[in-house]
């Protein structure tokens, strides 16, 4: 069972009981804050907190130009909402600099993390789906 969130009263505790998979919103360091709650709470029930896969969500924008990548940002959130927490990675980060992306993305490796979902919303970027492949064979 996959639960997201990282509520420290009642989310994580639910984590540590019940999930095989916890899902974070944040950066690096605020997940890393959290995966110590929740490694906390799994010692509490007597379970190990490696046993819980960790996942993260990630609005990853890439443009041309870092303008037009926080210009489109802004309009994809003004359409969805996305919850307060929510933020973009790589938003104004050109093709050429996709390593920007991997080197942050890395960042999410090194706190724990073993899969990062894009979120894709409408309108469906498909700009930044072409560079799925490239940042990928930089991490």
């Amino acid at each position: 069972m996959l639960i997201g969130g990282s509520g420290p009263r009642r989310t994580l505790p639910l984590v540590a009981r019940f999930a095989d998979t916890w899902n974070a919103y944040g950066t690096p360091e605020e997940i890393a804050a959290s995966a110590a709650l929740l490694d906390e709470r799994c010692r509490e029930v007597g379970r190990e907190g490696s046993s819980i896969e960790r996942s993260a969500t990630l609005n990853v924008v890439i443009r041309r130009t870092r303008r037009q990548a926080e210009t489109d940002f802004a309009e994809i959130v003004r359409l969805n909402r996305p919850q307060p927490d929510e933020r973009e990675l790589g938003a104004g980060c050109t093709p050429a600099e996709v390593a920007e992306v991997a080197e942050v993305l890395g960042r999410y490796a090194a706190v724990g993390i073993a899969h990062l979902m894009w979120v894709m919303r409408p309108p469906w970027d498909i700009e930044t789906i072409r560079h799925v492949d490239e940042v990928r064979a930089l991490l």
